[in-house]
């Protein structure tokens, strides 16, 4: 996925309902796992330094090393039982 983190050191990687529409639930920070890389290293510079459920707004999202233009982040889901 492609995020806009220009001005920002986090960008969200995923509401509720784009979590539900992949993964055909709602996520559970109880078990759940979302683990996210910058894709493209050399071109943006930035580190992604944690990923973050915020219950208020239902968001996951990824925490970066610092701002920067357009992003690319590669994830992987991990859903437990």
């Amino acid at each position: 996925m492609v995020r806009n983190a220009s001005g920002f050191n986090a960008v969200m990687v995923f509401g509720p309902e784009q979590f539900k529409e992949i993964a055909g639930r709602a996520f559970d920070n109880s078990k759940d796992c979302i683990s996210v890389i910058n894709a493209d290293g050399n071109a943006t510079g930035a580190l992604v330094m944690g990923v973050i459920y915020d219950p208020n707004t239902k968001h996951i999202d990824a925490h970066l090393s610092g701002t920067t233009g357009a992003i690319r982040l590669n994830y992987i889901i991990t859903l437990g039982a």
